[in-house]
């Protein structure tokens, strides 16, 4: 069967300074047992999540260069000046199905969402004025 050439969403959600580390250089580590490694294609567009105690937030976005075994390789990385807080957008994300534990729904390192969420989590970050920098 034929890979989709079709852009896919993702996000990333990053739990340690390490990983975020890598985003910042332009590469993601995986695992054998990473939810979603295998639909992840080159082309695709990623949003990077900050998870944890009181770092809540969006931070970042790039696009999926090249797929090496367990390695991603990410161009056109965008850094935020400032993050965006989950709180600002949560009501309004579609992959969020019960808004009140919505933590749940941030589980597993790698997330597919909608192309929809993905704009929403962009324009919004946009239009509150944070700017981006390259990695």
């Amino acid at each position: 069967m034929k890979k989709s050439t079709a852009v896919s969403y993702w996000l990333f959600v990053v739990k340690d300074e390490e990983s975020e580390r890598q985003l910042r250089n332009g590469y993601w580590r995986l695992f054998p047992t990473t939810p979603n490694r295998k639909s992840i294609k080159r082309g695709d567009r990623v949003v990077f999540y900050r998870a944890g105690e009181n770092k809540q937030f969006f931070w970042g976005y790039g696009k999926i260069r090249e797929i090496n075994n367990l390695l991603i390789k990410l161009e056109n990385v965008k850094i935020w000046d400032s993050p965006l807080p989950i709180r600002y957008v949560i009501k309004r994300l579609s992959f969020i199905k019960n808004k009140e534990s919505w933590g749940v729904h941030l589980q597993g390192g790698i997330r597919k969402i909608s192309e929809k969420d993905y704009r929403l989590i962009l324009n919004l970050a946009r239009s509150l004025g944070i700017k981006t920098t390259s990695k």
